[in-house]
């Protein structure tokens, strides 16, 4: 036999924070920015060699162009691992490519700004002065790409900054014996203003950036809550209008029962005391339709509280044998009890009112046989069962027995309810944070299981 919880599948969403969101999506702009560019970066590395190739010292020029192919390779390397890896599930693995890419920055940095040795005061005019530029620009360039994420970005212009300020005082060292002219001290200067300059606009770019992720977040999760409560609107609507089907459809055949025996009765008045049950019994039918929808109209609209109390189960099995024996007795089916000493601590009237409709149920779909309600002490509290004989349930896809409006298969097109039972029955197990089971065989019968709290 099947074993399924009776209870409508719950979506779970993870939550995803605003600040965390951001970060990823930081990490993710500033990949993009650096995959687009990378290939233009080794573009303009070989023009610096063409350029300043017989124009500078060639071992230090060969010796600055592998180091900087080299961490080119790397970072190229690190960039594919970081794209190849793009579905959610591998985002540790994005998150470990960035980390190392990221490792890489100050080097990148640092052997940029120390290129500026390659060609002052050795290089023609001309060619300092185009190689000078190409630097600069490779430094304003690589913060606009990196701004997105303040952290890279800052070790990339503090690497920058020190490998600018680095050759100028290596040159200072070595070509002019620690003895600096004007011009170097204002190049110096200039240096000093301009990695100041890049981390101010840095700053400022990396907020507005921040500030643009964080509105998108916001977008995001307000389109998403609109989405939802559009759906759930729309969710509403198709349950009343599935509501109201289903009541004109079951309501039809009492209703045109009350007609007939109406008429039956203005024909023929000596028939009133034949057609007097049917009528009452049509009659009840269409009551319980309204209470049915009452009922479920109350608890989608979270009118339902708890009352919670000390209920015994003795009292409890009592009550419900005399308002359900009748009804059994009438299909000539037995309804048997077990019950044990104790209380448990519940709604009274919400439990009964869970325990009926399982009982209605059992009875309504039970054509021969009998119908058991027992309870016994389990490990994990009082668990109450409800035994039918009837013609079972197909569990195939458990969540469509408890769903609003379902009936048996072979109850479709019956006057035999409303197919709100074992809806209610759920809405009620989850109000009262019980756990409802179903165990069925279909032509065998069904297994109904309620499991209550500790006894007191």
């Amino acid at each position: 036999m099947n074993l399924a919880r009776a209870s409508t599948p719950v979506k779970t969403k993870k939550p995803t924070t605003e600040s965390s969101w951001v970060k990823i999506e930081s990490m993710r702009q500033v990949m993009l920015s650096v995959v687009a560019t990378q290939g233009l970066v080794f573009i303009v590395m070989v023009l610096m060699f063409a350029l300043l190739y017989g124009q500078t010292s060639t071992p230090v020029l060969v010796a600055w162009f592998v180091v900087n192919a080299f961490l080119s390779t790397l970072r190229w390397w690190f960039l594919r691992a970081y794209t190849s890896h793009s579905q959610p599930h591998q985002l540790h693995d994005r998150i470990s490519a960035f980390v190392r890419y990221a490792k890489l920055a100050p080097f990148n940095g640092l052997i940029w700004g120390l290129s500026i040795y390659l060609f002052n005061e050795t290089a023609s005019p001309n060619i300092a002065i185009f190689c000078l530029i190409i630097v600069i620009v490779f430094g304003m360039f690589s913060v606009s790409n990196l701004s997105s994420h303040y952290r890279l970005m800052r070790w990339f212009i503090a690497s920058y900054g020190f490998g600018l300020f680095a050759a100028i005082l290596a040159h200072i060292a070595i070509d002019q014996n620690f003895k600096p002219d004007t011009k170097q001290l204002w190049f110096l200067g200039m240096v000093l203003i301009f990695v100041f300059m890049l981390m101010r606009v840095g700053e400022r770019m990396n907020q507005s950036y921040i500030r643009a992720l964080a509105l998108q977040f916001r977008n995001n999760e307000l389109i998403t809550s609109l989405t939802e409560q559009r759906e759930a609107a729309l969710s509403a609507v198709a349950t009343k209008n599935r509501m109201l089907a289903s009541a004109a459809h079951d309501m039809r055949q009492p209703v045109l029962a009350l007609d007939l025996y109406a008429g039956w009765l203005m024909d023929e008045p000596e028939a009133s005391a034949e057609l007097a049950p049917k009528i009452a019994s049509s009659t009840k039918a269409v009551i319980s339709l309204f209470d049915s929808m009452f009922d479920m109209s109350r608890l989608t609209e979270g009118q339902i509280s708890t009352n919670l109390s000390a209920v015994k189960l003795v009292d409890l099995f009592e009550a419900l044998v005399v308002q359900y024996h009748p009804i059994a007795w009438a299909k000539r089916l037995t309804l048997r009890t077990r019950v044990i000493e104790g209380e448990v601590f519940t709604d009274p009237l919400l439990l009964e009112r869970i325990l009926g409709n399982l009982l209605s149920n059992a009875i309504k779909y039970t054509q021969t046989g009998g119908i058991l309600m027992a309870c016994r002490n389990t490990s994990h509290g009082v668990r109450i069962e409800i035994w039918d004989t009837g013609v079972g349930i197909a569990l195939e896809q458990p969540s469509v027995v408890v769903r609003e409006f379902h009936k048996g298969t072979a109850n479709v097109g019956t006057t035999d309810g409303f197919g709100l039972g074992l809806a209610i029955v759920t809405q009620l197990s989850d109000l009262l944070g019980y756990e409802l089971l179903l165990k069925s065989r279909p032509g065998r019968g069904t297994v109904v299981s309620i499991q209550l709290g500790k006894l007191l």
